[in-house]
């Protein structure tokens, strides 16, 4: 089977990815009685719609799309000087995207996939982990395990992606920068 163009290693696992991880998660979490109680049959129609044709990608653009705004809605109530050092770096950075060769672009885009399903998947698992801790409380019917489980997983992939982004990401780029003469200082960043 041929994969379209138009969906990509770095779309799948910045973009994609994470819905899938929310729908299948909330699936196996919530609905599990509903899930194991279908035939066999209505159980894989069930998965292919619902998870990997339709909410998949709906809810992982959405995911990365909130996470990769946070950074402008903070400087909505940052400084003036942080405000003008940002647009900079956001100008370098938009000059940089067109002047990269396909090598660079393509290494630049896995790393920001990766950044993108870590924090993705890191918001995915704390809503989970509300929702769970919620009904939970409602419910007065707590299952300890799961909440252990998904609290190390958002502690790990806290850690992971501020990993990511300081010691893959951000000197990726400012290497970039040099490579193609836009200087910035890696304290900037």
């Amino acid at each position: 089977m041929e994969i379209p163009s138009f969906f990509n290693r770095t779309d799948f696992i910045g973009k994609l990815l994470p819905g899938y991880v929310l729908i299948t998660l909330y699936l196996f979490l919530f609905e599990k009685d509903y899930i194991f109680n279908l035939t066999s049959e209505q159980q894989f129609n069930l998965l292919t719609i619902i998870v990997f044709i339709i909410a998949g990608p709906v809810f992982g653009y959405t995911i990365m799309h909130f996470h990769r705004s946070i950074p402008y809605i903070k400087l909505l109530f940052a400084s003036s000087d942080r405000k003008n050092e940002m647009e900079i770096i956001i100008a370098c950075y938009s000059v940089l995207k067109t002047k990269m060769s396909i090598e660079d672009k393509n290494e630049l885009d896995y790393l920001e996939s990766e950044l993108d399903f870590t924090n993705s998947t890191l918001i995915v698992l704390v809503i989970l982990e509300l929702l769970l801790f919620y009904t939970n409380y409602i419910k007065s019917d707590f299952d300890i395990l799961y909440n252990i489980v998904l609290i190390a997983l958002i502690i790990t992939l806290a850690i992971l992606s501020y990993s990511l982004k300081k010691l893959s990401l951000i000197p990726f780029i400012y290497v970039l920068f040099i490579k193609y003469d836009l200087y910035l200082d890696q304290d900037d960043f």
